[in-house]
């Protein structure tokens, strides 16, 4: 009992410490991440910019932590956070990685879609319904525990190395049937006005109308690094930043612009 009291007694000050600022500096904690070429997060001139470095920095003035966020393809960024080399800023959370890391509270979210060919459109309510179709996705990435289980027991997945633009060349040369993409509407936006042949067919490709799953966005330090206090203080940031309305308003400020693509019709199975 007196254990669990002094537990909140300490929240309680570490939290009122975050509030008012009244915090000290901090060792620079290492974060490593991806380009996702959206608002979300991506690189201009050198520099993170997006919603997901504009909440670091808001952690950061809040905290007193310090981070130095860099930027390496998903698959080499999860393998040096695995590693014990530093965080991971915009990880999904599963139970697997709860075991290597300490997570955050949910920093953002943003919905992933998948992508089909105009004219092979196909029912998608549930992840039964990708049963015996052969779906492109990063190499690396995780959504979340129920569809780990199906990727393991019935799904048919295309990993690679490669980025979105890659995979949707191999959609529509009929190598897979649909591409998971993250960012919503957005990355898939990005995805083709940033290749030149995309661009011009950008009309062949068609968003299903029901998302695959709502990615939660996450701040992740390794357990090995010793970084529990810190993480108190994060969450502390996290909670006043939601509560203030700050995150809100950094959401709106990186609003992309309203360039929806066409949705397939629901279809009935």
């Amino acid at each position: 009992m007196l254990a669990r009291l002094l537990c909140l007694l300490l929240t309680y000050l570490v939290a009122n410490l975050v509030m008012t600022g009244h915090v000290l500096a901090q060792p620079t904690i290492m974060l490593f991440t991806t380009d996702t070429g959206t608002t979300t997060l991506h690189y201009e001139n050198g520099q993170p910019k997006g919603i997901l470095a504009d909440i670091v920095r808001y952690i950061e003035k809040q905290t007193g932590l310090r981070f130095e966020i860099k930027c390496f393809p998903w698959g080499r960024t999860v393998a040096m956070g695995t590693a014990g080399r530093g965080g991971i800023l915009g990880i999904s959370k599963t139970e697997a990685r709860a075991r290597i890391f300490d997570f955050s509270e949910p920093l953002y979210f943003t919905d992933s879609i998948l992508v089909t060919k105009r004219g092979h459109e196909f029912p998608f309510e549930t992840l039964e319904d990708l049963r015996g179709k052969r779906i492109g996705m990063q190499a690396g990435f995780r959504l979340n525990d129920t569809f780990e289980h199906a990727r393991q027991t019935f799904l048919t997945i295309d990993e690679d190395a490669n980025t979105t633009t890659a995979r949707m060349k191999k959609l529509l040369a009929g190598r897979i049937d649909a591409v998971l993409v993250g960012g919503g509407q957005e990355g898939l936006y990005q995805a083709l006005r940033n290749d030149a042949i995309l661009s011009t067919k950008a009309k062949e490709f068609i968003a299903l109308p029901r998302p695959l799953t709502r990615n939660e966005f996450y701040l992740a330090i390794p357990k090995a690094l010793g970084q529990g206090d810190a993480m108190i203080l994060i969450n502390a940031a996290i909670k006043q930043g939601k509560q203030s309305g700050e995150f809100a308003r950094i959401a709106t400020r990186h609003k992309p612009h309203e360039v929806i693509y066409e949705k397939a019709p629901v279809l009935q199975p």
